[in-house]
């Protein structure tokens, strides 16, 4: 017992020994180079045609990227017409696209949703924060997930996506299910949209789903 407790300890020794020289030994021959970072400027100037309300200045609400970098803008403008108690916006889809090359694809689509649902923003209980109830994500090249609010009555807001292409196109458009009600039947759009890492594999889906005392989350997988 003692032979094998000695051999054991050598074999622990001879580890950590082998262990701190290549240690030592990667550590003396590393080396950090810092890559040259260059940033690239241009001026794209956002025109006051097709708009209603040319005197509010569009602002970027969201911004998201494609793997190679091109560059998604969600661009709003404000409804001046609202009261001090909401917060709308006007009633159309605007992205801009920015591509590699510094050109910019300008897309404006008038979506057949609800707009006092979809262009408001709504406060967040959970977070304090005014929410969109729009967003846009990108899928792969050309392709672009918008997700929002379809409305039949108060009672029965569903979650929908469409899908549409670097010329505003519309090429489909489906239901996620209905979008979240808390506990006193308040709507409350809690539900969470990620892409996967592989595009070519459409999104996950998650909402939280309240039986009886337990609440609890959904998830579901959609391919393009």
């Amino acid at each position: 017992m003692k032979t094998s407790c000695n051999l054991i300890i050598s074999c622990l020794f001879f580890i950590f020994f082998s262990f701190l020289i290549i240690s030592i030994s990667t550590e003396s021959n590393l080396h950090i180079t810092p890559s040259a970072t260059t940033y690239t400027n241009f001026t794209y100037t956002e025109s006051t045609q097709n708009t209603t309300f040319p005197q509010s200045q569009p602002y970027a609400i969201d911004i998201q990227f494609y793997d190679n970098g091109t560059t998604l803008i969600h661009l709003v403008r404000d409804d001046p017409n609202t009261n001090n108690t909401i917060h709308c916006l006007e009633p159309i889809l605007r992205i801009r696209i920015i591509h590699l090359n510094r050109t910019v694809t300008e897309i404006n689509k008038y979506l057949d949703i609800d707009p006092v649902v979809n262009y408001c923003l709504f406060n967040d209980a959970s977070t304090g924060k005014m929410m969109n109830p729009i967003s846009i994500r990108p899928l792969k090249e050309p392709f672009i997930l918008v997700s929002y609010v379809n409305t039949t009555n108060p009672s029965n807001y569903e979650d929908w996506v469409t899908v549409i292409n670097w010329n505003g196109e519309k090429l489909s458009s489906r239901s996620l299910g209905q979008s979240y009600y808390d506990a006193n039947k308040t709507w409350s759009p809690k539900s969470l949209i990620e892409i996967n890492i592989n595009k070519e594999l459409g999104f996950l889906r998650s909402v939280p789903d309240i039986k009886g005392n337990f609440e609890f989350i959904n998830c579901t997988q959609y391919l393009m």
